[in-house]
């Protein structure tokens, strides 16, 4: 459909069929905690949307630079300061709220971790001193941290992604879900949603 993060084409996918995503998929998650617990979820908005207290949330962020810079290492060519102005546009349209503002997420996040000049080690460890604040039968070593570290990048350096590993190992655990199992829930959970997104993005999912 057009979906390119490595090129600016990820701005024309957005602009024919971001806002119509966002809606979807924004309140999906926040459906989803809402009826279950003990699991990890990603979105962009879910500090501002759930009530607090629902999840432990965290948001991680970066300077601008730091970020361009790390988008070129994914081999993505796309504006990132574009991006962030046209997402920064479409929340605060959909959804009312600053989602770039420091002071906004400072409000509605547990952890807001500025990691432009933090390794993967430092920023797993402070994030696991925090949940451990209210997940205290879990230990997390800096060695583990520096273990990871190490590994993700030893990976990158073999041309491969620094995730895979991971994604791999909490598949084994049953802790991922792939894109084929969020397309099933949609289908047969959320049909009426699900039929309100555009055909051709219906047709997709659906194959």
């Amino acid at each position: 459909m057009g979906y390119d993060p490595t090129s600016d084409r990820f701005h024309e996918w957005e602009a024919n069929y971001g806002e119509v995503w966002d809606r979807f998929w924004e309140s999906y998650i926040a459906d989803k905690l809402s009826k279950e617990a003990n699991f990890l979820c990603e979105g962009k908005t879910l500090g501002f949307l759930l009530a607090p207290d629902k999840a432990f949330e965290i948001v991680i962020i970066a300077d601008l630079e730091e970020r361009a810079r790390r988008a070129g290492k994914d081999q993505r060519s796309e504006s990132i300061a574009a991006r962030d102005q046209l997402l920064a546009e479409r929340w605060k349209r959909l959804f009312g709220i600053k989602l770039l503002d420091k002071q906004s997420l400072a409000a509605n996040y547990d952890l807001v971790l500025d990691n432009t000049n933090l390794t993967i080690a430092t920023s797993l460890e402070i994030i696991w001193s925090k949940l451990a604040e209210y997940y205290s039968e879990v230990e997390f070593t800096a060695e583990q941290a520096s273990t990871i570290d190490q590994e993700f990048w030893q990976d990158m350096k073999a041309g491969k992604s620094g995730k895979d590993r991971w994604k791999s190992k909490l598949e084994e655990q049953g802790l991922y879900y792939t894109n084929e199992h969020v397309f099933k829930d949609w289908l047969d959970n959320y049909q009426d949603k699900f039929s309100q997104l555009p055909v051709e993005m219906q047709l997709a999912i659906k194959l």
